[in-house]
């Protein structure tokens, strides 16, 4: 799980926003995602709004806090692509 989602958990979602976005984006230079736009990270974490965590599952962010998500692995990693948050090609429909 990107450290800063790690930390919001831990913290129950009190955590600066500005916080939570410059560890993200670090998160992701580190692993490879391709850096677009300034406000990649952000805008990846609104759109799908979805963190993975290997022990408890998929988390989400809301209004209220963070919340646990009930997407599968596989509809929680399809949104990721829709929403391109990988920095990878969108793949074709089929």
């Amino acid at each position: 799980m990107p450290p800063a989602l790690a930390l919001l958990v831990e913290s129950g979602g009190q955590v600066e926003t500005a916080v939570i976005i410059r560890r993200l984006e670090e998160w992701m230079e580190q692993n490879g995602y391709r850096r677009q736009q300034p406000n990649r990270a952000l805008g990846c974490l609104r759109k799908a709004g979805l963190a993975e965590n290997p022990r408890k599952g998929y988390w989400i962010a809301t209004s209220e806090g963070i919340q646990r998500h009930t997407l599968s692995e596989g509809d929680a990693r399809k949104l990721f692509d829709e929403h391109n948050c990988t920095g990878r090609r969108r793949r074709p429909e089929r």
